[in-house]
């Protein structure tokens, strides 16, 4: 019996041609949730240019499908009006980066993990203090790798809130 369903928000700054793997991915988390007796219905977010794709348009009748303005400061309104709005959970961020969503942490219940695809490798001065700065309000920052930790690491972000899920390709 299955009491609560948590509400994840994918927030991804992703826009092909076709939704690939990734978007499968994404997509499988619902059924292993399910195959476990937990309930976790997923609502996408992604940027104005993917309103015209066909993958989008066909995931938009079985999810909910939300499209963010660009800009720093327009993205963290949008993502927190949604936020609040749907009474998301967790909000999973993908290739948008923390600058784009750390406002989300702040002001509204709605957890954030960042989820980081490539390695990081501005390590100036300013941009570490911008890291440490940017991710008070995440409560988990994610690598695809062990090595995109590492890097995450060198760059400022708190060790004690990185960790990695390596990536693979599901054929």
């Amino acid at each position: 019996v299955i009491y609560y369903v948590m509400l994840v928000a994918e927030v991804c700054k992703y826009t092909p041609q076709y939704a690939g793997n990734f978007i499968d991915s994404l997509l499988s988390v619902e059924a292993v949730a399910r195959k476990r007796n937990v309930e976790i219905k997923l609502l996408f977010l992604f940027p104005m240019s993917a309103q015209n794709l066909d993958w989008v348009s066909k995931l938009a009748v079985t999810h909910k499908v939300f499209f963010v303005p660009s800009g720093r400061i327009q993205e963290n309104m949008f993502i927190s009006k949604i936020c609040r709005q749907e009474k998301v959970d967790v909000a999973h961020v993908h290739f948008y980066g923390m600058i784009s969503s750390f406002l989300v942490g702040w002001f509204t219940h709605t957890k954030v993990i960042n989820h980081f695809h490539n390695i990081q490798e501005d390590f100036s001065p300013m941009r570490k203090i911008a890291n440490s700065f940017f991710c008070l309000s995440s409560k988990k920052l994610i690598g695809c790798s062990k090595e995109v930790m590492r890097t995450m690491i060198q760059a400022n972000m708190p060790k004690r809130k990185c960790t990695y899920v390596t990536n693979c390709i599901d054929f």
